[in-house]
């Protein structure tokens, strides 16, 4: 699995993309261009870098009441945000969506993402994201009511969501939380793994 994401990325990533770092020990005032001078958070990451640019996560536990990225790519400059440990770099949201993306021809791949008492664990309104290889879980795990939710959101047209781990999404039974919910045409669902949520797998 781990090759297969590393092959994708560098598909994707252009020979002039820079690599950023993000680190639990890091700091915004750092340059963040180096895993020796990593940020602290992932959105701040986010208001720093430009199309064609990846972002490293390093391993760790990233805890907030949940976070926003708004830096969009281009068809053939996306940006990517991978945990450079698979499922290694934990995003836990205290209260709130875990990570809210908003930016277009965006990746989100090998993160461990959860939202206890949030709606949604990833959730992205930009066109053409891919969300890979994540492990998303526990989210919104004891309400149930007509608001609902879910594991990965896609409420942008022609997402993917591919080689994903969606499991224990909202209360068994409750038929508002779904493991991924599809808002908008033209998304592909591929070779994930989805069980133990309380409404639809997809």
């Amino acid at each position: 699995m781990k090759k297969l994401l590393l092959f994708m990325l560098l598909l994707s990533t252009p020979a002039w993309a820079t690599n950023y770092y993000v680190a639990t020990t890091g700091s915004n005032s750092s340059s963040g261009t180096g895993s020796g001078s990593p940020w602290l958070t992932i959105a701040y990451a986010s208001t720093r870098i430009s199309a064609g640019d990846t972002v490293h996560v390093a391993a760790g536990t990233y805890t907030s009441s949940g976070f926003t990225t708004s830096k969009s790519g281009s068809s053939g400059s996306r940006v990517v945000y991978v945990s450079d440990v698979v499922w290694g770099a934990h995003i836990v949201s205290t209260s709130s969506t875990a990570w809210d993306n908003g930016g277009n021809y965006v990746d989100i791949v090998g993160f461990d993402v959860t939202a206890p008492t949030g709606y949604n664990g990833i959730y992205t309104s930009g066109t053409y994201t891919r969300i890979m290889g994540n492990n998303v879980h526990n989210v919104r795990t004891s309400s149930c009511d007509g608001t609902g939710g879910s594991g990965i959101n896609l409420n942008g047209s022609y997402a993917t969501v591919s080689t994903n781990f969606v499991h224990d999404n909202g209360p068994l039974g409750c038929n508002y939380v779904h493991g991924i919910y599809f808002l908008q045409p033209y998304g592909w669902a591929t070779n994930n793994l989805i069980v133990h949520n309380g409404g639809f797998g997809i």
